[in-house]
């Protein structure tokens, strides 16, 4: 799990790590779920994750997703919402057990989550990404820079 404010680079950090690796690189948004309308976001998780399950050597992000992972012990939360939120957990932990792809879950907001889905064993590292300080910034402005023609 990566999380932090936004524009910190945690889908970035994601696609160079698939990239490095020589694996394909696929982003699951919020969008992806709400293809089918706001009634079908149930079948869309199963079809997404049973696609997921049968890709090889690929990096997937889920990103800013939480809307589908909400703590179920909030009050104001709708049966709905639970539902789906279970419904993640049990297809998180499938594609987990398949071992055939790394994936990865990045927010801004962490503490949205329902403590099942952002336990030990589901993910296995909580990483804080945070702005980077001046020097990081000219190391990675040089980087993107290099392959500019002068």
């Amino acid at each position: 799990i990566l999380f932090g404010p936004p524009g910190t680079a945690k889908s970035t950090v994601c696609e160079a790590l698939a990239e490095r690796m020589g694996w394909d690189f696929v982003v699951i948004d919020t969008a992806s779920f709400l293809a089918d309308g706001l009634t079908n976001v149930a079948s869309r998780i199963r079809y997404i994750f049973a696609r997921l399950q049968a890709l090889n050597d690929c990096v997937i992000l889920f990103d800013e997703i939480e809307e589908f992972c909400l703590d179920r012990e909030t009050p104001s939360l709708g049966m709905e919402s639970r539902m789906l939120t279970t419904a993640m957990l049990t297809a998180i932990n499938d594609l987990r057990r398949s071992k055939k792809s790394i994936f990865f879950l990045a927010t801004n907001r962490l503490r949205a989550f329902d403590s099942a889905i952002i336990r030990p064993g589901r993910f296995d590292l909580q990483l804080f990404v945070g702005t980077p300080n001046l020097d990081a910034r000219v190391v990675q402005l040089r980087s993107q820079l290099a392959s500019v023609p002068v």
